[in-house]
């Protein structure tokens, strides 16, 4: 936990000693939690497609059993456990979410792509010539790398998504996403080059200019009903970062709900707060030191924030 607590102390120097309030978490096991969460994402915009493809992947994830050591959560209410601050959550997790053994099936980036589609739109086809892609890939050890780059989406999404991982997700992805799964896949889920000038001073502003490049390019719209939050690892070093997570953003009448999957092998989890500096709290606690130099993350196409600066502040 010594990591732990050193990500949030690294998150208050970078954000301000910001109050910290109470958060509720659901791994949407429960009947009641799921239904609301339904409910909830229908409101807030998603379409009923999106719905009901996220309802399929929930419940399928969900068919086998969630090795999480519950004993040092407080009493779960309808599927909900409150914590007095996103800290606190993660103090009890005996490791990462997406370390747990698990099958590896839905990842981060089909779980947004699905229950956004129709609000997060791409101009495009996926064989379409709109620039160099970098698509990240992960190796034999888990670590994220780049090996080529290609001139198309489908290119991309070939080589970042392995056939086998295609093949066990193609039932739950609605053959009208399927376009648009390789395109914001290819976009999102990929390496950016920074200028070589490129120094501390001005490195999030670097970063959000590249993304901004790259997304004109590709003609992305973000949505206006919600906000896709990406996390982007940076190497200052080779002058280049990834993007290895996301998830989705709402904004509701006392603060924020925030929804995403912890990689291939992680749970779905909901997240309830009053307070921003809880979700980069939470998201912070992803990373370690061999995360890269920095660790941002975007909102939209409009904000950026660190989340740590290279465990060297």
């Amino acid at each position: 936990m010594t990591k732990l607590r050193t990500v949030f102390l690294l998150v208050l120097l970078l954000h301000g000693s910001l109050q910290a309030g109470p958060v509720r978490v659901s791994f949407l096991q429960d009947d009641t939690a799921l239904r609301e969460t339904l409910a909830f994402l229908r409101q807030a915009g998603c379409e009923d497609n999106s719905v009901g493809a996220f309802q399929k992947m929930v419940e399928h994830y969900n068919s086998t059993a969630l090795e999480i050591d519950f004993s040092k959560f407080p009493r779960a209410e309808h599927g909900y456990y409150t914590f007095q601050s996103s800290s606190n959550l993660l103090a009890v997790l005996p490791h990462r979410l997406w370390d747990i053994p698990h099958p590896f099936e839905f990842n981060c980036f089909d779980t947004v792509i699905v229950l956004a589609d129709g609000r997060l739109r791409t101009g495009l086809h996926p064989d379409d010539h709109s620039g160099v892609f970098l698509p990240a890939e992960v190796d034999q050890n888990g670590r994220t790398w780049c090996r080529t780059n290609v001139s198309t989406a489908r290119e991309s999404f070939d080589i970042s998504y392995a056939a086998w991982y295609r093949d066990a997700t193609a039932n739950y992805i609605p053959s009208s996403m399927a376009d648009a799964r390789i395109n914001l896949t290819a976009a999102f889920y990929c390496f950016h080059m920074l200028p070589a000038f490129t120094n501390k001073q001005d490195l999030s502003q670097q970063v959000m200019n590249a993304l901004h490049e790259s997304w004109k390019n590709q003609a992305i719209l973000f949505p206006s009903d919600f906000q896709v939050v990406l996390c982007h690892q940076e190497f200052l070093k080779n002058h280049a970062f990834t993007t290895t997570h996301t998830g989705l953003l709402f904004t509701v009448k006392n603060g924020y709900t925030y929804l995403e999957k912890c990689g291939g092998s992680g749970p779905f989890v909901r997240l309830d707060f009053g307070d921003q500096i809880d979700l980069l709290t939470w998201l912070a606690g992803k990373f370690d030191k061999a995360s890269g130099d920095y660790v941002f993350v975007t909102f939209n196409d409009s904000k950026i924030e660190t989340l740590y600066a290279g465990f060297k502040l």
